[in-house]
């Protein structure tokens, strides 16, 4: 499978707000961890009984992004090597995704979202060719 990476000017960066960050939640991966840690992490899909809204343009959207990231050091290095994609557990098909295009479970950090105590962070790492 090909990819091709291109930088963004931070300066569009108000323009993804145009794109609504929502989606449905029917199912979650509930993480539960095996002989405390020591013995890894199971994850198993559940289905939702009252399904509901993820709305991330109502927590922080991407007109907050410019302030909060420093791309400069990024696009000064440009040494693409790996992908990481942050998710959270109540996004099943965005995981599903990411595991069909080839990329790997690196982390879970279920206290990762102190104020959302039923989300994980599910952190997904795709090693990329030398440009």
């Amino acid at each position: 499978m090909d990819y091709h990476l291109s930088e963004t000017p931070i300066t569009v960066v108000g323009e993804l707000t145009r794109v609504p960050i929502a989606f449905i939640v029917d199912r979650v991966l509930d993480v539960s961890p095996c002989d405390a840690g020591l013995g890894g992490m199971l994850l198993r899909e559940r289905s939702l009984a009252t399904p509901y809204t993820k709305d991330y343009d109502a927590v922080d959207g991407p007109a907050s992004w410019a302030r909060r990231f420093d791309t400069s050091p990024w696009a000064a290095v440009r040494g693409y090597r790996q992908l990481k994609i942050e998710t959270q557990n109540i996004n099943v098909p965005a995981c599903r995704f990411y595991a069909a295009r080839g990329c790997t479970l690196g982390s879970i950090d279920r206290h990762a979202y102190p104020g959302l105590p039923n989300e994980v962070r599910l952190c997904w790492y795709k090693e990329l060719p030398a440009c």
